[in-house]
């Protein structure tokens, strides 16, 4: 009787166990299928972003890093920081010649990348970005003080930590769909960031 009661609670046992680990499994795929869903989550990683957080524009290895964490890392040429007199700011040069360009989808990655460093870079002021190879150069400038009215509250307060970071990017405008004979520029770039590293040629 004694050995009966023993199996019995063993088999409880294993199956209390079993339904655990089914449950387990679940809530790991619903984290998951939320976080494909989201737009950005491919795109940006906060994780790897907030690791190059920096009071500084002048802490090059940072700042550098967290450029090339960005979409556009594999085209990414030469990076000036203007660290001597205000307004502080980064320049970053890239070579489109040999890629393929979407002008709408551009001009959103930019905007999300330049509000990206000002929340990230606390004493920049301004970002440009140089693409070269498309015309005369055409350059998306953007100062912090003119995207900060698109937030209720300081650019610089979503990277107190990583969720708050993570809350920005869910912010962040979304680019619009694109040909997929044209994303081999932003799939390298997210394979980049995947692979939690900044792409460092050409600096």
């Amino acid at each position: 009787m004694r050995e009966f009661a023993k199996n019995k609670s063993w088999v409880i046992l294993m199956g209390v166990l079993f339904l655990l680990m089914v449950l387990g499994t679940e809530l790991k795929q619903a984290k998951s299928a939320k976080e494909s869903n989201s737009p950005n989550s491919s795109i940006y990683n906060a994780e790897i972003l907030y690791k190059y957080k920096t009071p500084y524009v002048g802490d090059n290895s940072k700042v550098v890093h967290l450029i090339d964490s960005l979409p556009y890392a594999n085209l990414r040429k030469n990076v000036l920081l203007q660290t001597q007199v205000v307004p502080y700011g980064v320049t970053v040069d890239y070579d489109f010649s040999s890629a393929h360009k979407e002008p709408q989808q551009m001009e959103t990655y930019f905007q999300n990348n330049a509000i990206i460093l000002f929340a990230l870079i606390e004493n920049i002021d301004e970002v440009t970005f140089i693409t070269r190879g498309i015309g005369k150069y055409p350059k998306y400038h953007y100062i912090r003080s003119e995207l900060q009215k698109n937030f209720a509250q300081d650019i610089r307060s979503y990277s107190n930590d990583i969720p708050a970071l993570e809350a920005l990017l869910e912010e962040l405008p979304k680019p619009a769909p694109i040909n997929p004979a044209h994303s081999i520029d932003i799939a390298i770039s997210r394979a980049i960031i995947a692979q939690g590293r900044g792409y460092k040629s050409g600096r």
